[in-house]
């Protein structure tokens, strides 16, 4: 089969970006999309062309590091899975497939498909919390990875399943309040109830974590 990879490229966040278009031919359809891209940058290297910057480690959904936008949709067409669980099969043969990074304040652009994440795991330290990406417990359903596109799919940019799925692990009122404000202080927006969060997220965490996030709030608020 045959995909057209209409990607964003920019090489820095003070540089200019534009759409580059590469057509890829021959693909195996049980090809996963990141060997789709390492054979893409293998090319461009091949041309002394600089490679398109992305991210991936575990190639099973669990550690956090892939994700980007694929038309229009974080983590691309297949509901509840990582940008590293594609395949080719997951689009149409002959089509045009956009790939674009999270567009976020709080999560600002490194170059090409990568941004900087750190704003998620700052929020975590100042609460005291480890991060369960990449590790045995990240395989359990329900377990925040840090991927960032809750926040990617908000109309908002709110981290506020990211902090639903930390508070889980909270109970006292003062790491809250720390994790909360670590947020808010490096610019993430505010939820209203889109749901497109819970979409999103590869290990289906549900509109639930925030429920139970605004009550553990607003019973720290007013003990």
């Amino acid at each position: 089969m045959r995909l057209t990879l209409k990607i964003w490229r920019q090489a820095d966040p003070h540089s200019d970006g534009r759409w580059v278009s590469y057509p890829t031919e021959d693909l195996d359809p049980n090809t996963p999309l990141i060997d789709v891209l390492e054979g893409l940058n293998q090319t461009l290297r091949q041309r002394a062309e600089r490679p398109i910057a992305f991210e991936y480690e575990c190639r099973r959904g669990l550690c956090g590091l892939c994700g980007f936008v694929i038309d229009g949709q974080a983590h691309g067409p297949r509901q509840h899975k990582a940008i590293c669980q594609l395949t080719a099969a997951d689009f149409r043969n002959g089509a045009t497939v956009h790939m674009e990074p999270w567009r976020a304040r709080a999560l600002p652009l490194v170059s090409d498909l990568k941004v900087d994440k750190n704003a998620l795991l700052r929020a975590l330290q100042a609460a005291s919390l480890d991060s369960l990406a990449a590790t045995a417990k990240a395989a359990q359903p329900g377990t925040c990875i840090e991927c960032g596109a809750c926040v990617a799919a908000c109309p908002n940019a709110s981290a506020a399943l990211f902090a639903g799925a930390g508070a889980d692990r909270l109970d006292d009122g003062l790491r809250l309040h720390a994790l909360l404000k670590s947020l808010d202080d490096d610019g993430f927006g505010t939820c209203s109830d889109h749901g497109h969060c819970a979409d999103a997220c590869p290990q289906a965490i549900d509109l639930g974590a925030i429920a139970r996030l605004n009550r553990a709030f607003l019973k720290h608020l007013w003990a």
